[in-house]
């Protein structure tokens, strides 16, 4: 049912700026097609108001919050009504959800955590430059088409950001990294895959000696020098993604001194048997996560490695698209805390060099071998 409450802390109407908002306290229905009408009828409710509201920014800033109380159903209506302002939007692509609808909802002082599609330089600057979200310590900005400038803008208006992801913006540039690294300076993980940023030595050591605090970074499909890799060793990474960015063999061999890594991904830099090499002498002690996706091996050279086959820290081993001996099977399903295993798209032997290997990997918990090849 609905209820309209007035005079206490819910009522979050204004004289002279917004209508009264009706408090709405949903109970779970008795049958699913009822959750269904609901639902949708609600959804396509508010969608139309804050629409019709939107035509009108000022009109909204006096909602405050609709101060729903955290449940999934509230989840659940959030996103529907998020969809339907995203279908009916002029434009095919708009940010969503859109700040009008967040403020509305939750309040903007109250969203710590935030996820939002096609955010661009207008997005930027509407949140950072008006201090719209100032609680937000975790921002995925999927699919962003920012710039230097949208970022100049994140970087002063949220620097109590802590987890910042930005995914297949191309816009972004080595200037935009360069002004996100100057203001987000309380970031403990940084992610930005596929933004196609050309990084030399020297930005890779500004973003180190200001993020201190940086613990896990992502710069797959990017374009690293190898010169860059070097000052990441001066980090207190335990995480760090540079699939398709670098050459495998001067990023493992740059890392080997690395004291805190335990995560590496060095797909499609086509590691050869000297990057594994490194990565075994150098990191098979400590690594609980090692990616070599597509790597540029030859059979036989996994199992050559025998302080990675013998690693007791590793738990997960990616080799997908690699082609692999009845040896390097053996050594892949060898290390004793093993519960993670990727052999998609590899080329193998037999099966029953295959069956013998997975039949030792007493912990493994997941496996993947999709289109496998040479074991059917």
């Amino acid at each position: 049912g609905r209820r309209q409450e007035s005079g206490g802390p819910h009522d979050l109407s204004e004289e002279g700026s917004a209508p009264a908002v009706t408090l709405l306290r949903m109970r779970a229905p008795s049958r699913s097609s009822d959750a269904h009408s609901l639902f949708g009828m609600a959804s396509a409710a508010l969608a139309e108001a804050i629409s019709d509201a939107s035509r009108s920014p000022a009109s909204l800033l006096g909602v405050g919050s609709l101060a729903l109380v955290p449940s999934p159903l509230s989840a659940r209506l959030f996103k529907a009504v998020a969809a339907e302002l995203s279908q009916a939007a002029p434009q095919p692509v708009l940010p969503s959800p859109p700040l009008p609808l967040l403020r509305l909802w939750y309040g903007s002082r109250h969203v710590e955590r935030l996820a939002v599609s096609a955010a661009d330089d207008d997005w930027a600057v509407e949140v950072g430059g008006c201090s719209a979200l100032p609680s937000l310590s975790s921002l995925d900005l999927p699919g962003a088409r920012l710039t230097a400038h949208g970022a100049a803008h994140l970087a002063a208006g949220l620097r109590a950001l802590t987890h910042l992801r930005i995914a297949d913006c191309h816009g972004l540039g080595a200037a935009g990294f360069g002004v996100l690294c100057g203001g987000c300076l309380q970031l403990v993980s940084l992610q930005l895959p596929n933004c196609k940023i050309a990084l030399d030595a020297a930005a890779v050591r500004t973003m180190v000696d200001r993020l201190a605090g940086l613990t896990a970074l992502d710069l797959g499909g990017n374009l690293l020098a190898s010169a860059a890799v070097p000052p990441l060793c001066s980090a207190p990474l335990r995480l760090l993604r540079v699939w398709g960015s670098v050459s495998g063999d001067d990023a493992a061999l740059s890392l080997m001194d690395s004291s805190c890594l335990s995560v590496l991904d060095l797909g499609w830099t086509g590691a050869t048997a000297l990057g594994l090499q490194c990565v075994s002498l150098g990191l098979a002690s400590r690594l609980a996560d090692l990616s070599l996706a597509h790597a540029a091996l030859l059979p036989g050279d996994l199992a050559r490695c025998t302080s990675l086959a013998s690693s007791e820290s590793l738990t997960s081993l990616t080799l997908s698209g690699t082609s692999l001996s009845a040896a390097d099977l053996a050594a892949a399903a060898s290390p004793p805390g093993l519960t993670s295993l990727d052999l998609s798209c590899c080329c193998v032997e037999a099966a029953a060099a295959l069956r013998v290997a997975l039949c030792a990997a007493r912990r493994l918990e997941r496996l993947l071998l999709d289109r496998l090849q040479g074991a059917l």
